[in-house]
């Protein structure tokens, strides 16, 4: 399957999922990703310092549940042959940054194929091995890696060309179960 092919699959199917699940929990759903400004993400391409990652790895939707709050959430989608997400390693330290003394980042992950939608919160997770595609990025990243965690070059994969790390579809949630009890009071309608 193509990018383009691939990009319409997460643009369309998983992200109509995510915004349905929420949907059904009471939320209305908002596009936010960084998408909607292409003159500011052609701008921020190559900068790496916190303001300019926080923007550029900005969360692709707003939840809000009236009443209750605002999360902003990171879509991740997988086409069902892999037991694997990938996770971009910057967009992964953005989140962090943006929860770092609240939640804020949410991350929904759908398996295109089961229809399954699964969460968790980024601090949750922890990458142990991260794929590196641009071997310039190698040092940048090995400098931001939590201790025990380890970087390798890795020029043999396609897609965006970022520094990423994989997440077992094993490990995650039901987005009712990431969420807890403080966002399951009653619905909107």
């Amino acid at each position: 399957m193509g990018f383009n092919e691939r990009s319409r699959q997460h643009d369309e199917d998983a992200l109509g999922l995510v915004e349905s699940a929420f949907r059904e929990l009471g939320f209305l759903v908002f596009p936010y990703g960084i998408e909607q400004l292409p003159e500011l993400q052609r701008v921020l391409r190559g900068l790496h310092n916190g303001t300019s990652k926080m923007l550029r790895y900005r969360p692709d939707r707003v939840a809000v549940k009236p009443g209750k709050g605002t999360l902003l959430l990171g879509v991740k989608s997988e086409g069902g042959r892999s037991p694997n997400f990938a996770v971009e390693f910057d967009a992964w330290d953005a989140a962090r940054m943006w929860n770092q003394d609240a939640r804020r980042v949410l991350y929904v992950f759908v398996d295109l194929l089961s229809r399954d939608v699964l969460a968790c919160w980024p601090e949750a997770l922890s990458p142990r091995k991260v794929f590196v595609p641009r071997r310039g990025d190698l040092l940048r990243v090995k400098s931001l890696l939590p201790p025990g965690a380890v970087a390798r070059w890795y020029p043999a994969v396609r897609g965006s060309g970022t520094a990423f790390f994989l997440v077992s579809k094993s490990d995650l949630q039901s987005l009712r179960e990431a969420l807890g009890p403080e966002w399951k009071s009653t619905t909107t309608s």
